[in-house]
């Protein structure tokens, strides 16, 4: 059996298909929409999907996938409970469905307490309890929208991020006293919010790191961490088994 896992994002859409003959994976920026994306030379007997996208292009996107392959794709939604992990949501259909598949994934993994920090678009970071009660989280503008902010909330400031010229001391010109702030911002903050958490827990919790900018933010946090990129596409093998 093929199965095409889907992820789309908010920026990018990634995909992974895994069959007899191993997988294939990769991405596209959403620029274009869903429709446009080259799929892999594969034929999927089962598609899944995770999408934080909007009804009209969820639609869009079933349709161009069943005209491509013939096959119905399975959007995974948030529920209340599954596999031992415990939605913090008092509404659990309004946690993002990628944080969802995120924790069912580290769920798998984690021998304690953990904490999944995806930095992408928005950055977010979910804890859950050794018990795998998800205690909440925070949702935070990712490095590109706290950059773009100063772009359209200043007169002067007029730089766009640049993640192949990062530093951390203070900066000399504006792009670098822009790009170290706003790392230096998002690194302090999560850093803040798991040494938080840590001192609820009896036991360390492990902290695994998601989305497309988290190799630049990993070593800054000041916690040992796991790379762990594909914990929502892992998610979905959980989710829709």
């Amino acid at each position: 059996m093929v199965v095409l896992d889907i992820d789309v994002g908010n920026s990018r859409i990634k995909w992974r298909a895994r069959g007899p003959d191993g997988d294939l994976s990769g991405f596209v920026d959403r620029t274009d929409g869903c429709s446009s994306v080259r799929w892999p030379t594969v034929h999927p007997d089962r598609i899944r999907i995770s999408s934080v996208a909007s009804g009209r292009e969820d639609e869009d996107l079933r349709r161009s996938l069943e005209r491509d392959f013939g096959c119905s794709p399975e959007f995974a939604k948030t529920t209340r409970s599954f596999d031992g992990l415990v939605c913090g949501y008092e509404d659990p259909a309004r946690l993002g469905i990628d944080r969802w598949l995120a924790m069912l994934a580290a769920r798998r993994i984690a021998a304690g307490p953990f904490v999944v920090v995806d930095v992408g678009t928005a950055a977010t970071i979910d804890f859950v309890s050794e018990d795998g009660r998800h205690e909440g989280g925070y949702i935070v503008p990712g490095l590109r929208l706290m950059t773009a902010a100063l772009l359209h909330g200043t007169a002067d400031v007029r730089v766009t991020f640049d993640p192949d010229n990062l530093e951390t001391r203070p900066g000399r010109t504006t792009a670098s006293a822009v790009g170290g702030g706003v790392i230096l911002m998002l690194a302090d903050f999560m850093r803040g919010s798991v040494d938080r958490f840590e001192r609820s827990c009896a036991t360390k919790p492990q902290v695994y790191l998601c989305g497309g900018d988290a190799r630049m933010i990993g070593p800054l946090i000041g916690f040992p961490t796991v790379m762990e990129p594909n914990l929502v596409l892992d998610g979905l093998a959980i989710a829709l088994p």
